[in-house]
């Protein structure tokens, strides 16, 4: 199976059809083009979205469950105190802690001209928590009980590389069809776009491909780096080249999203805070790294007209909430970020520091939306209808909902179970850079980025420590 310490991808013994269902379940939950309605929950804009991935996850656990029942498993409860676990666990407690704090002060509570306040106040935010928890439990820790044996990673890494080829492929064919077929505006974001009752949109000559919209494909391209280079540790070969990385910037411009630039960002401050103070590692390598990061983002920005638009907007936007003005199309484009933290400075005038420290909860910040912009941007709340207007960005969603202690505690739950292997200083470096990436971008963009890609690292450091200690003991 391993020869000269790298994978023989010849050896391939079969293995159960569920662990394939799994691998397919989690590969494919990125492309978010294969979403669809199919039911309606409640009122307003939520909504149950299904797609392929959804479907075979439920296959999944339906079979895990049986498994349970019948005792012919070797899965047992998951130990909140395991050495990998146990900081993320300590980030759900403490958004369990600031839920219960924003339920005393009314975090959770809408003006009684709200209709269906139940199902705001209550119904979405205990969904954010039922979600918070299923992330990790399926993405993490299934992740280790579905794929243990190298053939299982090979065959993992061999339907990313097929899905990950022909979402480049259909996506740079639309933007080609676009330029050629004028009439042509492109493909939708998801399949749900095309149903006669849904909101058509339409990103235009920008790459997302199978990926839904361009802001997802950032994310996904992000993560497809880091995931790239965790194949290379695993086989022990450098398959990365200057020719890939090119295609892969050129496609990042493509997407001209504007949360790219704020992924970006995001990913450079938490390299320059992680790496500097870190001699042992090569310095003028990750700042040469982080600039030509932060130039591709400004690239994007001057060539992206929607994010000229954002950035003429901001300008007036401060004055706008200021003296509670009814904000514009263009400001409400990404208001829903904003508001929460302007509700958390005003607090701050106040002296009120707690909620900046602790959070309010899991959802917290979706009631705090509703009320803005109900107030501020009254064109899309006509009748008293309630959104579940929640922040796009997860960085936002974090320090509105748990706090700054919340932000430092999520960002150790994905880096210290890193530490648990001791693998090469090169390898190590690898992992965490790429960590680091993908947290940025998940802090631009709320995906399942982080927790995927934690899932497949844990599992090829395990295999390689393995390994590694069979050799020592031969």
């Amino acid at each position: 199976m391993y020869k000269n310490n790298t994978i023989d991808y010849k050896t391939r013994p079969r293995f159960r059809l569920i662990n394939k269902i799994y691998i397919w379940s989690v590969v494919l939950e990125p492309l978010l083009f294969l979403i669809a309605v199919w039911g309606v929950f409640g009122q307003g804009e939520f909504t149950i979205r299904q797609n392929i991935s959804r479907v075979l996850q439920l296959i999944v656990l339906i079979a895990l469950g049986l498994r349970i029942l019948a005792k012919q498993n070797g899965f047992t409860i998951p130990n909140p105190f395991y050495t990998q676990y146990k900081i993320y666990f300590l980030y759900l407690f403490l958004a369990l802690a600031a839920g219960l704090f924003g339920y005393i002060f009314g975090a959770y509570s809408l003006p009684e001209e709200y209709v269906y306040p139940h199902y705001t106040s209550f119904l979405r935010p205990f969904i954010e928590y039922i979600i918070a928890l299923y992330y990790f439990f399926y993405f993490v820790i299934l992740f280790k009980y579905f794929v243990k044996t190298p053939e299982q990673i090979n065959f993992f890494f061999k339907i990313f590389t097929l899905t990950f080829v022909l979402t480049l492929l259909v996506g740079y064919l639309n933007i080609l069809a676009i330029i050629l077929f004028p009439p042509f505006a492109g493909m939708p974001r998801h399949l749900m776009d095309m149903y006669p009752d849904w909101l058509n949109v339409y990103p235009g000559k920008r790459f997302y491909g199978l990926t839904g919209e361009p802001r997802d494909t950032y994310v996904y391209l992000i993560l497809c780096f880091g995931i790239f280079s965790l194949k290379d540790i695993w086989i022990n070969k450098i398959q990365f080249n200057y020719l890939f990385i090119a295609l892969m910037i050129l496609t990042i411009f493509l997407t001209q999203s504007y949360s790219a630039f704020f992924g970006l960002f995001c990913s450079a401050t938490l390299l320059l805070i992680y790496f500097l103070p870190k001699s042992r590692f090569n310095k003028g390598f990750l700042i040469l790294s982080i600039l030509a990061f932060i130039v591709v983002g400004l690239f994007i920005l001057t060539k992206s007209s929607r994010s000229l638009i954002y950035f003429d907007s901001m300008k007036t936007f401060y004055t706008y909430l200021k003296f509670g003005w009814a904000i514009s199309p263009s400001h409400e484009l990404y208001a829903n970020n904003v508001l929460p933290l302007w509700h958390r400075y005003t607090e701050i005038l106040q002296l009120n520091v707690l909620p900046t420290i602790f959070g309010t909860g899991l959802g917290s910040s979706s009631i705090v939306n509703n009320i803005y912009l109900k107030s501020l941007y009254f064109e899309y709340y006509v009748d008293n209808l309630v959104h579940t207007k929640n922040p796009s960005s997860s960085l936002v969603r974090i320090i509105y909902e748990t706090g700054l202690i919340g932000l430092l505690i999520f960002i150790a739950a994905f880096t210290y179970p890193i530490k648990y292997y001791f693998i090469n200083r090169k390898s190590l470096f690898k992992i965490y850079f790429w960590m680091l990436m993908i947290l940025g971008a998940y802090f631009a963009h709320r995906s399942v980025a982080p927790f995927y890609f934690l899932g497949i690292t844990l599992v090829i450091l395990e295999n390689k420590f393995s390994y590694q200690l069979k050799n020592k003991l031969a």
